[in-house]
This record gives C-alpha cells, sequence and structure tokens, in this order.
C-alpha cells in the first residue's frame, strides 16, 4: 500500500529576478505557497482586479501593419481603462492601474506590459497574464523570457502537460535557475511523470541554500509514485530532517514510511522526539497511540491514548475549552470507549 505523503503545489514557483521587473518586490516576483498538489486557483482580488482588465484580447490575431498595429493596440489599451474606475484597493491593483495608464498613454510599450503580465501572474490572476502574454508575444517575438511566462501561465491554468515544455526548454538554457527548475518539477508532477519530477526535485533541493519542506515532500511522493524503494525514501526525508530540523511535516511522511516497512518502534519514535521538543505533548501521545494502533497494538496504543487523556484533563479549564482540546478529547474517549478510561 502507498504512504499518504503531503504535497505541494505550485506555490512555490517564481520567474528568475533577471525575469521580472527590479520595480517589482520578492513577494510579486514568487508564487504564492499551497498546501496541496497543483496550481494556485486565482486569488480573492482576482474578482476585484477584473474590471481593469475588461476587453481584453485573449487570442488576437497577427498585425498587418504598423498603423494597424496603433489602432489596434489604442482600442485595446482604451478597452482596459474602461474599469479603471472600478478596480480593487491594495498594492498590486494601484501597481495595475497604473501600468494600465501607462499604456494607454504608450500603446504597444512591451516593458509596461511585461510589468503587468508579470504582476497578474505573481498573483494568480491567470487569465488576465494570459491575455497579456499573447499581446507580449506578438510584441517580442524574440524574447525568450516569453516562453518561461508561457510555461508557468499555463501551470497556473492547470495544464501542467503543456506547461512542461517551455519549461524545460528555459531550464536546459539557464540550468542555473533554481526557481525555474522547480516550476518544471511541478509541472512533470502534475503530469504524473514520477521519476522526471523526482529528479528534477533533487536538482532543486541540491541547488538550494534554504531547501524548503515541501521540496523534500513532493520529492518523496513522486519517489514513492515511481517505486523507489522505501529505505531510498527515508534518506531523503532524513536529509531534510538533517538540513532543514526536526519538522512536523517531515517527522510525519517519515512515520508514515517506517510503518509501512514494518518498523513501528522507528515510526513511534519519530514523534516522540516531537513530543519531548513540546510543552503540550497530549497531541503527539495521541499520535503514538495512532500508529500502535494501525499495527495492530492495541495495547500499546491503549497506553499511548490514556497519557493523552491524562495530560489532557491536567490543562487548565480555558485551554480544554478550546475548539482542538474538545475534538481531541472526543477522538480519545472514541478510541477508549464510551466515558474514556482513567
Amino acid at each position: 500500500s502507498r504512504v499518504a505523503i503531503p504535497t505541494g503545489g505550485a506555490g512555490a514557483m517564481s520567474l528568475e529576478t533577471a525575469v521580472a521587473s527590479p520595480q517589482m518586490s520578492a513577494d510579486e516576483r514568487r508564487f504564492p505557497g499551497s498546501a496541496l498538489p497543483g496550481p494556485r486557483a486565482s486569488s480573492p482580488a482576482s474578482s476585484a482586479a477584473t474590471p481593469e482588465r475588461q476587453g481584453t484580447v485573449a487570442s488576437p490575431g497577427p498585425f498587418r501593419s504598423g498603423a494597424n498595429k496603433v489602432i489596434r493596440w489604442t482600442a485595446i489599451v482604451g478597452l482596459l481603462g474602461l474599469g479603471l474606475r472600478l478596480v480593487g484597493h491594495g498594492p498590486f491593483h494601484e501597481q495595475i492601474r497604473e501600468l494600465t495608464l501607462g499604456l494607454e498613454a504608450k500603446p504597444g510599450d512591451a516593458s509596461l506590459l511585461a510589468r503587468r503580465c508579470d504582476i497578474e501572474r505573481a498573483h494568480g490572476l491567470w487569465t488576465e497574464a494570459a491575455a497579456d502574454l499573447v499581446l507580449l508575444e506578438e510584441l517580442t517575438p524574440s524574447d525568450p523570457t516569453n516562453g518561461l511566462r508561457r510555461g508557468i501561465v499555463l501551470l497556473g491554468q492547470g495544464d501542467a502537460v503543456a506547461a512542461v515544455g517551455p519549461l524545460a526548454t528555459w531550464v536546459a538554457a539557464h540550468p542555473e535557475g533554481v526557481e525555474e527548475r522547480l516550476s518544471l518539477a511541478q509541472a512533470l508532477m502534475q503530469a504524473k511523470r514520477w521519476a522526471e519530477s523526482a529528479n528534477e526535485f533533487t536538482r532543486v533541493l541540491d541547488g538550494s541554500r534554504e531547501p524548503r519542506v515541501q521540496v523534500f515532500l513532493d520529492r518523496a511522493r513522486c519517489q514513492q509514485e515511481a517505486g523507489v524503494a522505501v529505505t531510498n525514501i527515508l534518506a531523503g526525508l532524513d536529509t531534510g530532517i538533517v538540513r532543514i530540523g526536526s519538522l512536523p511535516q517531515l517527522q510525519r511522511a517519515a512515520a508514515e514510511l517506517d510503518l509501512q516497512r514494518g518498523a513501528v518502534e522507528a515510526a513511534v519514535a519519530r514523534i516522540g522526539l516531537l513530543a519531548e521538543r513540546s510543552e503540550r505533548k497530549e497531541r503527539w501521545w495521541f499520535e503514538q497511540g495512532e500508529l500502535y494502533r494501525r499495527s495492530g497494538r492495541p495495547e500499546d496504543a491503549a497506553r499511548c491514548y490514556q497519557a493523552s487523556l491524562k495530560a489532557l484533563e491536567a490543562l487548565p479549564a480555558k485551554f480544554q475549552r478550546a475548539v482542538l482540546t474538545v475534538e481531541l478529547r472526543r477522538e480519545l474517549e472514541q478510541r477508549l470507549g464510551k466515558g474514556g478510561l482513567r
């Protein structure tokens, strides 16, 4: 049976600094994080930002002449400006507003369009970013960064299969770019090209000074799907624990793999390390009990449940009324029997 290893999505992706405008902040250049696989959906701000982008042509045809180009750009930018009075509030909304006004004054300015496209992309406004990218590709057809943008936008729109090609092309030409390689690894993962994705995640980790927890988890999932030996997957997670620290996400994932290979005590010991470092131990003892229960050792499980319940009941009354504490008590009493065991 396979272990459900937590995974992340495109949340960690970003354009290389050289691609984004120097005026953009780090947050604008970087894709926001995500807890589960798949690209981030459009942010709640998307609906607020949409009016200022209304009228954008998703797939305009080729320009026929210089005069037509100016006329067409003036028309497009004019339509984009119709919704400026309805624009949402916030720093990136203001940036989009300013760039749209700039495009009204300078139709066809590729640098302004590229900045707006990158801001939209950074905030998950995939439809708007894709529309700007179509125009940008026509204005600057030889700009290789458009291929990178195309790959990231496709991934953000959920088309990982199509995203792999342009991302792989960029990474091949710029192998030092860790963030762009991470985008490729995530596209390969979503395309279910497990072995290739695991290899790319490894290269990301090798090139990262400050590796991210989710990259270790994503690699572990891809390795498992690719049929890599459990001991090798565990070794990768333990490397993450050494490099980042004994974090719950990594220890839990490793404990699940230990349980799969029959190393019950090793799995329980991992959760024990988390309990030792925590002032509140009742949740960790409960999780140890769950590991024992799932491995067919009810007496050891009951011992852990009882220790957890005792610790819970020793808490001050205000903590016992907390939602998570009430839920934990309910779970413990279900495991131990009606009314619990004292």
